[in-house]
């Protein structure tokens, strides 16, 4: 596993898309949150990365932060203030992705295999976090 010095190098040398290949983003994500779940090295420093990844659309890199940042999420729901500030990572990381695919594929816009499962992920994972237009969204869908 990458030390958290190595980790935090990684956030300010790019975690995106043109930052490094997909395999590597998603072996740091895992991993960052696998330490911070063991001890191993603090939470901010995943949060970090998880921020850093802000508009991948690469399926395993959107399914590994959905599955970290949920699971984080829970486990602090009971304490208002950190559960606060984590749904503002979620919002922050997860909205030009929800922007950019919305709650229906485009028409005319060839869509790959996996944006279905993807554009579902973050629909829900943005209703968890209270994004303001998902929940007004899921309003207006529901009374229509």
């Amino acid at each position: 596993c990458p030390s958290s010095t190595l980790l935090k190098q990684v956030i300010s040398n790019g975690m995106g898309p043109k930052g490094m290949g997909e395999i590597n983003r998603l072996g740091h994500l895992s991993d960052a949150f696998a330490m911070a779940g063991a001890g191993l090295s603090d939470l901010g420093t995943a949060l970090d990365l998880a921020r850093a990844s802000k508009g991948d659309d690469a399926y395993p890199v959107v399914m590994e932060l959905a599955d970290n940042l949920a699971s984080v999420c829970k486990r602090y729901k009971n304490d208002k203030h950190i559960y606060t500030g984590l749904q503002a990572i979620v919002q922050e990381t997860f909205a030009p992705l929800y922007e950019e695919m919305g709650w229906e594929a485009k028409a005319g816009r060839e869509e790959r295999v996996s944006d279905a499962t993807i554009r579902q992920v973050v629909i829900g994972l943005m209703a968890m976090a209270e994004y303001a237009p998902v929940i007004d969204e899921a309003k207006k869908r529901f009374n229509n």
